[in-house]
């Protein structure tokens, strides 16, 4: 595949394809012609005809410097595989030049002592704009919230058309893939038959076709791949099966991949041929400076305006905490957990449309009980959070526990928003939190099950949309989140400690 990549795109803030490019926002050149609602109904339709939804939402095709030319033989070659699916061009990142509008970094160490030639040189400029390629769709597509998506590289070459019925799975199985090789180069023997047209693949090479299920798509996201680029044929295998390189190990293995035994789609390049390897090290190459989500794509930026402070309060404060009167509004459900309400309903619905458009989620930050967390930094909300806890939730804490001391006044504080997931992560071991208080903000309740349990106090607590609750973080209150069964629980949890 030809990797020099350029330019990312991203539609989260438009309803259509007709508004994206009125918008003037750059994009790739040759954007389908059909709407995304146009698209979105396709999909629905399918999905009611065929309840596991064998054929994807969208493709998308990553294509170096596309032209008419490119266009016009990537088109008829897709249409031989006989499905109705709409077809993306997605103009590639360069990989001489990266356009991203994300922070990233080289994985760290990558060449080593190996008679693999993809391990004994440094990562190469073509591999790096091959990866952000595939990032930046996966983020495209979670963004568009597509059922599934089927990812293409320009040198895909279709073999036989879209075999529907090799796709189908047993309904009494419990193991379901999230990603599925429409054909590959299987490096090592395969683990097991699944079905007459299926394997369950080990380590394999090349990523020219592939599909993922949504699950399949958030799960890779939140592998937080964009903290230490590689080629991504050799971190999609990390994510399903013990990676030949030691130090892959720290890759969640949470990918149900599967791969067709009868190749549907080819490759036409070859390791002579391909841009990907035969381009210049990146090993001098300096990653882009930090570039936080900038105020044009925010969703709504009027969260994020607190030119009048009197105003925003008014408008997404609870009229409850805006009382400041801690001995009417406070509960006390657990033994030293005080709980009162403090944001809107509204606030809390668009804080999570927010988090999940920045999509920059993460497993990996907290070393011994991992979550999938975003810190509120990424998406340009955590002054304004800080600026509340200041003003409601320390002097509550305060009042309540009899606290003296300025000290107490403006705590430093950790704040990120927690997503439980009941496919992904539903749930967190009981624990100590890293603080002299915590505080958790329940932002939604369309889930089953979920609650922090208080191990000592034996109460489960599950927070009323937009209440926030307060504990002591250490030795008298462990507690854990109980199993999401269904659904997803988002909360904004921070960590407050005394100013050093």
């Amino acid at each position: 595949m030809e990797n020099e990549r350029k330019n990312v795109i991203h539609m989260g803030n438009f309803d259509s394809m007709e508004d994206f490019l009125a918008s003037g926002t750059p994009v790739a050149q040759y954007a389908p012609q059909t709407s995304l609602g146009a698209w979105k109904k396709l999909a629905e339709k399918a999905k009611k005809e065929n309840p596991m939804n064998l054929r994807p939402d969208i493709a998308y095709c990553i294509v170096l410097n596309p032209d008419k030319e490119k266009e016009t033989r990537i088109r008829e070659e897709y249409a031989k595989l006989g499905i109705d699916t709409p077809l993306e061009i997605f103009k590639a990142v360069d990989g001489k030049n990266p356009q991203v509008n994300f922070n990233y970094n080289l994985f760290e160490g990558w060449k080593i002592r190996s008679q693999n030639d993809f391990w004994n040189r440094e990562i190469t400029q073509g591999e790096v704009g091959c990866a952000l390629s595939h990032l930046s769709i996966w983020m495209t597509a979670s963004q568009q919230g597509f059922g599934s998506v089927l990812i293409l590289e320009e040198d895909f070459k279709v073999l036989r058309p879209w075999p529907d019925a090799e796709f189908a799975w047993p309904e009494n199985w419990d193991w379901q893939y999230t990603m599925l090789y429409l054909g590959r180069n299987a490096v090592k023997p395969d683990k097991r038959k699944l079905t007459d047209y299926l394997v369950e693949p080990d380590y394999s090479y090349t990523t020219h076709a592939y599909l993922l299920t949504a699950a399949g798509v958030q799960r890779l996201l939140e592998q937080n791949f964009q903290n230490y680029i590689c080629a991504v044929d050799e971190f999609l295998p990390a994510t399903y099966t013990d990676h030949p390189r030691g130090d892959m190990d720290f890759v969640y293995q949470d990918t149900f991949c599967a791969s067709v035994i009868d190749h549907v789609i080819g490759q036409t390049s070859n390791s002579e041929s391909s841009t990907t390897e035969n381009t210049d090290s990146a090993e001098n190459y300096k990653t882009p400076s930090a570039t936080p989500i900038s105020k044009s794509e925010r969703l709504y930026p009027e969260l994020f305006d607190i030119s009048d402070w009197e105003a925003w309060k008014k408008r997404w404060i609870h009229e409850s905490a805006r009382t400041k009167e801690w001995d009417l509004i406070t509960d006390e459900p657990v033994t030293d957990v005080f709980t009162f309400p403090i944001f809107t309903k509204e606030f809390c619905e668009k804080i999570i449309q927010e988090a999940e458009h920045c999509a920059q989620w993460e497993r990996k930050r907290h070393e011994f009980y991992p979550t999938t967390d975003m810190l509120l930094e990424k998406f340009g909300f955590d002054e304004i959070y800080h600026k509340v806890l200041v003003e409601y939730v320390y002097p509550m804490a305060k009042h309540m526990w009899q606290i003296e001391g300025s000290i107490w006044d403006d705590l430093e504080s950790e704040n990120f928003m927690i997503k439980y997931d009941a496919n992904v992560q539903g749930h967190l071991s009981l624990h100590h939190d890293n603080g002299s208080i915590s505080c958790v903000l329940a932002l939604n309740d369309d889930f089953k099950g979920g609650g922090t349990y208080f191990w000592r106090q034996k109460k489960l607590h599950n927070g009323a949309v937009g209440h926030i609750s307060v504990h002591p973080s250490v030795i008298t209150h462990r507690h854990g989140g109980r199993p999401v069964e269904e659904g997803q629980r988002f909360i904004i949890v921070s960590f407050c400690n005394k100013r050093r």
